[in-house]
């Protein structure tokens, strides 16, 4: 029988002042009464390292304050356990500085140490995508079969080995999709 779906809910504490950009959470399995498994960062206690990482939720950018308390909602809706939302709100009405009224100066985030990056890599993006929709537009216009398919190497270079290139599992399936149809 399945243990989902389920909810729960847990009360979390900032324990400095700053900025909150995402949960880190881990799992620990409990195999029998004397072997235990999980992926608890070794940093945050945990006993070993493992080859599974740790899912971040993102939350923010939430500015918090040391004392400031929340209410974590999870909820797991589906059968398996895969489909998981996560909520967050103050713990009690004036626990958490963030939702206080004052002063929209007081309330400015810092400016973002990466935004400059960000703003360049969005350019790198769309100048990458421009580029391969006008050599997939020049190739197909011509019946370039050579050209379409150095792209579609190009395309399984970049998806057989994708940490090398740096590329997001989500490009890599949407590449997928649009030259080989494989969803």
């Amino acid at each position: 029988k399945s243990s989902y779906p389920c909810s729960a809910e847990v009360e979390v504490t900032a324990s400095g002042t700053g900025v909150v950009n995402c949960l880190l959470w881990w799992w620990d399995a409990q195999l029998d009464e004397e072997e235990s498994l999980s992926n608890r960062p070794v940093a945050l206690g945990g006993a070993y390292g493992t080859h599974w990482h740790q899912p971040l939720v993102p939350i923010g950018p939430l500015p918090v304050q040391r004392g400031d308390c929340f209410l974590l909602k999870v909820s797991i809706s589906d059968a398996i356990g895969q489909k998981m939302t996560f909520s967050l709100q103050p713990a009690a009405q004036g626990s958490a500085s963030a939702w206080l009224a004052s002063p929209a100066s007081a309330r400015r985030l810092p400016d973002e140490p990466l935004m400059e990056m960000l703003r360049k890599w969005r350019t790198e993006m769309d100048e990458a995508c421009a580029e391969n929709t006008r050599l997939t537009a020049k190739f197909t216009s011509r019946g370039d079969l050579a050209g379409l398919a150095g792209l579609q190497r190009a395309v399984l270079a970049l998806t057989a080995m994708p940490a090398v290139f740096g590329c997001d599992p989500v490009i890599r399936d949407r590449m997928l999709s649009s030259y080989f149809g494989v969803a």
